[in-house]
């Protein structure tokens, strides 16, 4: 396989943030979904006491519950999501007034791309309105091994500027492309998304299949 990147944005870009829309997917975003990804789509909403706490909204403008892949605590939100856009980080650097929209795909072909996204709402800043997110980021082979496990990477650091609740998206991004040796099946990434100044971590989980 090969992991293309494992790269940090612009620490600038990132703590700005993006302006939520209505109907809040990934990066304030509308979320283009397959059928099979309902589960985690943002516009599975509930009365449910746990997605009225909820930072993330579905399309309807009602809290969210939390998923494998999208969760709140104490009004913290982090959401993994694994995307086929090529284009999604020209999709992300659109004006701010407009709403980029990403395609939420769970399965890849060999030769071709998907991005490994992290997104995150109302980090909590400390004495000098600056926030500090770490992470720890891991991803499965079908086999059981790890071609990526690092530990306590910076998702979010610096100043906080604009609106705690604008969705951000953290640092580090997984650019994966499946070639011809590689396990065909379920790959899993799972990120441990922790608020150093609140004292809050999200468990944070999401699958792909690679396919011939």
């Amino acid at each position: 396989m090969r992991i293309l990147g494992l790269f940090l944005m612009f620490l600038l870009l990132v703590v700005a943030g993006r302006a939520a829309a209505a109907d809040d997917g990934p990066a304030g975003a509308t979320v283009d979904a397959p059928a099979a990804a309902t589960a985690d789509s943002p516009a599975a909403a509930t009365d449910s006491p746990a997605a009225a706490t909820s930072v993330w909204s579905g399309a309807d403008g009602r809290p969210a519950p939390d998923t494998e892949s999208r969760k709140s605590l104490d009004g913290f939100g982090g959401w993994v999501a694994t995307t086929s856009d090529a284009d999604w980080r020209a999709k992300w650097e659109t004006p701010a007034d407009g709403t980029p929209t990403f395609t939420v795909s769970r399965t890849v072909k060999r030769g071709e791309r998907l991005a490994v996204l992290i997104f995150l709402k109302n980090p909590a800043v400390d004495a000098q309105n600056a926030a500090n997110v770490r992470c720890d980021l891991r991803v499965t082979r079908p086999d059981g091994s790890h071609p990526v496990d690092a530990a306590d990477v910076t998702c979010l650091q610096g100043v906080l500027v604009g609106d705690a609740m604008n969705v951000r998206i953290a640092a580090p991004v997984i650019d994966f492309v499946g070639e011809p040796a590689d396990l065909a099946g379920t790959w899993t990434v799972e990120v441990s998304l922790r608020d150093a100044v609140r004292d809050r971590t999200l468990a944070l989980k999401t699958t792909f299949d690679l396919t011939e």
